[in-house]
């Protein structure tokens, strides 16, 4: 008599643990050809303090002659077992949860959620494909990197509140040994005793690869990952509808949180990621991120612009120091800072928010707010008449703007 298994079923994986029996199965990888289910089973006995491979190739789950050779095999290594008993209770489980696919549920039935979920709040929106894109050099990978830190230790930094989880980092662009050094540089900076990401170097599309990826996600319990660039990931060009779709599709059966890091249309960027802009339309939440550094600096100023909500509200640009620390105990520390205090990023605001900033030094006239922002002045006037809950007539003559106390602090995209 075979006992019940534990049952699990994740994107095209299928785990089974006979308790009593000590036995692991594994399958995966299934193929459809004519009136053959294959996959590939692999089967590990669970005895205290190890786990031996009995066996591992494909198998198919529709053919009692399959299960009935692979069950004497079984035999021959562990003969106290009803294998032919645990294949087919294996085999059927399988095969019915393959052809059900994902389930049917009725919309509309289900408490509404008030607040969009977050895995690192308010930037990361759970289980869905997160963007953000910039020009080369401009702090994407070590913003990511920070990202991916505070989630996996569940540490709060400059105003992010993270939900613990489980990070992994897929490289297509440079090595192990740099994002050693950058995760270290990085939990020094945050003071954490000992925090690190699941790393993997990749070199083939992701699309080509996602059945291995499903693996590791399942095996780590992956609750979030960063995929650096997708450039690399998408395997093919980047204004291809199909490329990005395929890329786009592959992440989603991940079930997960995702970061793609992506490059910027032209030097300068457009508010868009380079490509297709199926990019634009299939990502949840998009940033843009831009930075101003001074040549020889150890540190750089990046500005984050929220350029696309699927969900929710656009949230309000801001900006973050990045320092940088050599030597033995080398460290990057992020610090939160006033974007409207930042030459050089105020250009990624709204002219709403860029006249707040100019505003925030002292009340000046049109003309002179027009000539600060480069702007044209009817543009500018027409802005601080629509808006008349941040900005007020500040002098006797009404030539002069200013700001309203209450919206000091009020930045908005």
């Amino acid at each position: 008599m075979v006992s019940s298994p534990e049952f699990r079923s994740q994107a095209g994986i299928y785990d089974f643990l006979f308790s009593e029996e000590q036995i692991a199965i594994r399958i995966d990888r299934l193929h459809q050809k004519g009136d053959a289910l294959t996959g590939e089973i692999k089967v590990i006995t669970k005895q205290p303090g190890e786990d031996q491979l009995l066996h591992q190739a494909r198998f198919n789950l529709l053919s009692t002659q399959s299960r009935n050779t692979l069950a004497k095999y079984l035999t021959t290594r562990c003969d106290l077992l009803d294998w032919g008993g645990i294949l087919e209770i294996v085999s059927i489980l399988t095969v019915s949860s393959h052809r059900e696919g994902e389930p049917v549920y009725q919309a509309g039935t289900f408490p509404i959620q008030q607040d969009n979920r977050y895995r690192l709040y308010p930037i990361l929106v759970e289980s869905q494909s997160n963007l953000i894109f910039g020009p080369g050099g401009s702090g994407k990978s070590n913003l990511a990197c920070f990202f991916g830190m505070l989630v996996q230790s569940n540490t709060s930094a400059c105003g992010l509140m993270p939900t613990q989880g489980n990070t992994l980092f897929l490289d297509y662009e440079t090595s192990l040994d740099e994002i050693n050094s950058r995760v270290v540089a990085i939990r020094n900076g945050l003071s954490l005793p000992n925090s690190s990401l699941t790393y993997r170097f990749c070199s083939q599309p992701l699309p080509s690869e996602i059945d291995l990826i499903q693996r590791i996600v399942l095996d780590n319990d992956i609750k979030f990952i960063i995929i650096d660039s997708v450039g690399g990931a998408c395997g093919g060009e980047p204004e291809s509808a199909e490329v990005v779709l395929r890329y786009f599709m592959a992440l989603r059966s991940l079930k997960i949180t995702s970061l793609s890091v992506d490059h910027v249309t032209k030097a300068g960027g457009n508010g868009m990621p380079f490509g297709s802009i199926f990019k634009y339309n299939s990502a949840r939440s998009i940033y843009e991120i831009r930075k101003t550094q001074e040549a020889g600096e150890d540190r750089m100023e990046i500005g984050i612009y929220h350029r696309k909500a699927n969900s929710g509200r656009l949230q309000k640009p801001f900006s973050l120091e990045i320092a940088f620390f050599g030597g033995s105990d080398s460290a990057i520390i992020f610090s939160r800072s006033d974007i409207r205090e930042v030459p050089g990023l105020t250009e990624g605001l709204t002219l709403q928010d860029q006249i707040a900033a100019v505003l925030r030094h002292g009340p000046m006239t049109v003309a002179e707010i027009a000539s600060e922002l480069n702007a044209q002045q009817a543009s500018v006037r027409a802005k601080l008449n629509q808006h008349k809950n941040r900005f007020v007539k500040a002098d006797a003559m009404g030539k002069k703007w200013g700001l309203l106390s209450r919206g000091l602090e009020n930045v908005t995209v």
